[in-house]
C-alpha cells in the first residue's frame, strides 16, 4: 500500500521505498536471492513479471507492431518509447550539453556517467570537474576566478574558462562518427 509522503525502509540494509510492497519485492530478491528460471534457456529473472517477458519476446516471438513503420517492439515499453521519440519527437535534454535522450531512464545515465556532481564543503558551490574543487578550494575561496568577457561565467581556471567559450560562444561540437551524439568536450566523446 502506498501512502503519501510515507517511506518504508529495508529491516537488512539503507533501502527505501513509498511502498510495502517494494520493499518486499526488493527483499526477496536482494536478501532471500529469490528467481525465478526460464525452463527454455540459463536465463534468470528476480520478477516473475519479467521472465514472463522474456519467454514472451525469446522464446514465443511475441512482437508489438508500430502503426506507422516498420519497427516491431519485443515488449509495449519499447513500442511506447519507439513511438514518443521516434514519431512524436519527444526528447529529453541535458542541462550541460548538447545531448539529448529518448528516454528519462538515457538521461539520467548519460549525467550519471557524463556530469557527476561534485560539492565543495565550504559553501554551495559544485563543479561537474572534481578539479575545480582542488585544495585549496578552488570555489570562491582565496583563489583567483577567470571571468568570460562574453557572459557572467567564472572559472576557477583558464583550462576551464577555454573551454566554457569553446562550447557556449563557438559553438565548438565533437562529433561522433556512428551516431548524431556531440559532445562539448573531447573528453565527453572519448566516454561516450
Amino acid at each position: 500500500m502506498k501512502r503519501e509522503g510515507v517511506m518504508y525502509s529495508c529491516n537488512q540494509c539503507e533501502y527505501k521505498a513509498t511502498s510495502q510492497g517494494t520493499v518486499n519485492k526488493h527483499h526477496r530478491n536482494k536478501h532471500e536471492g529469490v528467481r525465478y528460471f526460464c525452463t527454455k534457456c540459463e536465463f534468470q529473472a528476480t520478477e516473475k513479471g519479467s521472465l514472463k517477458k522474456h519467454e514472451n519476446s525469446i522464446h514465443d516471438g511475441v512482437k508489438y507492431p508500430c502503426n506507422q513503420c516498420g519497427y516491431e517492439a519485443t515488449d509495449k515499453g519499447h513500442l511506447k518509447t519507439h513511438l514518443l521519440s521516434i514519431h512524436e519527437g519527444v526528447k529529453y535534454p541535458c542541462i550541460h550539453c548538447v545531448y539529448q535522450a529518448t528516454e528519462k531512464g538515457s538521461l539520467r545515465r548519460h549525467k550519471k556517467s557524463m556530469h557527476k556532481e561534485y560539492y565543495c564543503n565550504q559553501c554551495i558551490y559544485q563543479s561537474t570537474q572534481r578539479e575545480g574543487l582542488k585544495i585549496p578550494q578552488q570555489c570562491m575561496h582565496n583563489v583567483i576566478m577567470y571571468s568570460c568577457d562574453q557572459c557572467n561565467y567564472q572559472a576557477t581556471n583558464k583550462r576551464t574558462l577555454r573551454r566554457h567559450k569553446n562550447s557556449h560562444h563557438l559553438g565548438v561540437r565533437y562529433a561522433c562518427n556512428k551516431c548524431d551524439y556531440q559532445a562539448t568536450q573531447q573528453d565527453h566523446l572519448k566516454t561516450h
